[in-house]
């Protein structure tokens, strides 16, 4: 009935560079380790495999010859991929990790995929503010990177494909109004001619034989785990998150057979302050290939690959060769944190809980002293602000807390997102969320632009050579002709003057805005210009139009 698509030859990637019970912590980054345990399960013991080259290639023994490293990814054959949000990679037969595809765009990202034959199959979504809708597409990743396109624009975001004997499955929904369906997709291939896919739409019986998450919901919640991987009815993959200290957390793996109600822990990852989109280590990307576990993970400086082989659980996690993210802000810095949870003073439920991070340069950066002075400053104002929240509750706080059936206690992030550099000065940018009660917190967001040269902080006054008001109308013209495309989620308003007056009343120097090589984004915080579901509205605006010059 169906055809497996083969891939017949592949190019060689180049990898992305891309008080009262009170539990207080405090930890550094700056010399991270990975801990060995003796235990065969679930051991955090990490070991080097292939020619440990980074993406960045710090050393010549690290990154090795090119020419040694393309003889032997050309020599290499692909037995799988991997995704995380952003990406997806070739995964080698000597283990070793190429960047096959990445997301189309910023608001794009893959949410499933399936290996069939050493076929790759995956789901990317993106959500449209012209049409007010998700869409989706399933895609065929073939040699060299290229996606085709099985079945068009799906109505629908975070699509879910199987893999059942050889035939690709997916929950997607046929049309706009319709509720989730689950469809067989058949795809052929002759050589290198590709043949466009169909679907068949499955009964309730064919679609509860092929999505089989919901058999595994007892033993979820018997055993506190979350379903990550079916593979057959005696191995069935589950993940367990303890967040301890508050805001970094561990995440456990195990091996679940739920016919016999046997659990089996696998490995361990734990999250490393400083690192962006390291929730979810462990288990993002989580493959099975040839009995053996894929997975993100973190190295303290990085997000990395790991391996761990199912045959030899005893070689403990192992560190992959390449598709490594690596940050400029770890790489030129380290991030140090403090947290806290408080609980009731009459039970264990928790009340109040603060994560807040610390950023500072190496002292071989320019001005690291006094730059890392008013970094430091700037920390200790965003704890006392966490640490202010919970000394604010009253007992009838606390009695709201008990009366509500999800968690309603106070909560405060705040964490180094990234830097840049942008000619001779330097961005430091962060980004929280806080929570007082209600039905959803706020997320928060601040930059800091240093002079190199001179230490200093600098502000959009210092940049602008014209007055407060000319700019005023630069933000409202670009912002305006923003609105006008119709691509987000502004609110409506009665007219273009009226929303063009709206941003000039609303705009100063000292809006949010963050600074990149081309030209200054200004940022509308939720409610700002659109509802909290929009989140932040982000408008760009060329330096040609400001008349700066951040090369000065």
């Amino acid at each position: 009935m169906k055809k497996k698509v083969v891939i017949a030859s592949l190019l060689v990637v180049a990898t992305m560079l891309f008080g009262c019970g009170a539990d207080k912590n405090t930890q550094s980054n700056q010399n991270p380790a990975m801990e060995a345990t003796d235990e065969a399960a679930g051991n955090a013991h990490l070991q080097e495999e292939g020619d440990g080259k980074t993406q960045d290639g710090a050393t010549s023994d690290e990154a090795g010859d090119a020419s040694e490293s393309a003889e032997k990814a050309a020599s290499s054959r692909v037995v799988g991929g991997l995704n995380d949000s952003d990406a997806v990679y070739f995964v080698f037969d000597d283990k070793h990790i190429e960047e096959g595809y990445r997301a189309a765009n910023k608001d794009a990202y893959i949410t499933s995929l399936v290996t069939i034959d050493q076929t790759i199959f995956f789901a990317e979504s993106e959500y449209s503010f012209a049409n007010a809708d998700n869409f989706s597409h399933i895609y065929q990743l073939e040699a060299g990177g290229e996606a085709k396109d099985l079945l068009g624009a799906l109505s629908y975001s975070d699509i879910k494909l199987f893999a059942r004997d050889g035939g690709l499955y997916a929950n997607v929904t046929l049309g706009a109004d319709e509720d989730f369906k689950m469809v067989e997709i058949s795809y052929e291939s002759a050589g290198n001619t590709y043949r466009e896919a169909s679907r068949r739409e499955l009964s309730e019986e064919e679609a509860a034989d092929i999505n089989l998450y919901s058999k595994y919901s007892d033993f979820e919640l018997e055993h506190q785990v979350n379903l990550i991987k079916e593979v057959d009815a005696q191995h069935v993959y589950f993940a367990a998150d303890s967040e301890q200290p508050y805001g970094l957390g561990t995440v456990t793996v195990y091996v679940g057979n739920p016919q016999s109600g046997e659990l089996q822990q696998l490995y361990q990852c734990e999250e490393a302050p400083g690192i962006p989109n390291s929730q979810g280590i462990g288990t993002v990307g989580f493959q099975i290939i040839d009995n053996v576990a894929y997975f993100r993970d973190t190295d303290g400086k990085q997000l990395i690959w790991c391996a761990y082989d199912l045959d030899a659980p005893e070689n403990g996690k192992q560190k992959l060769s390449g598709g490594e993210l690596t940050f400029e802000h770890m790489q030129k810095g380290t991030v140090t944190y403090e947290s806290e949870q408080k609980k009731c003073d009459d039970c264990d439920m928790i009340v109040h809980s603060y994560y807040v991070e610390q950023y500072a340069l190496n002292s071989d950066q320019p001005n690291a002293e006094k730059i890392n002075q008013k970094l430091a400053d700037y920390y200790e104002e965003h704890l006392a602000m966490g640490q202010g929240m919970g000394e604010g509750l009253t007992e009838e706080d606390i009695s709201y807390m008990h009366a509500m059936s999800y968690d309603s206690s106070y909560n405060f992030t705040y964490k180094v997102s990234d830097i840049q550099t942008i000619g001779h000065y330097l961005e430091v940018n962060f980004e929280g969320y806080e929570y007082m009660g209600g039905a959803h917190g706020y997320p928060l967001r601040d930059h800091l632009l240093f002079d190199l040269s001179t230490g200093e902080l600098v502000s959009m006054k210092d940049l602008f050579s014209g007055s407060e008001s000319i700019f005023k109308s630069i933000v409202a013209e670009w912002t305006l002709k923003d609105y006008q495309s119709g691509q987000k989620g502004y609110f409506e308003a009665d007219s273009d003057e009226a929303f063009e007056q709206s941003v000039f009343d609303a705009v100063t120097f000292d809006h949010g805005m963050y600074f990149t090589n081309e030209g200054i984004v200004i940022e509308y915080a939720p409610y700002e210009m659109g509802p909290y579901a929009a989140g932040y509205i982000e408008v760009a605006i060329p330096y040609s139009a400001l008349k700066i010059d951040m090369t000065k």
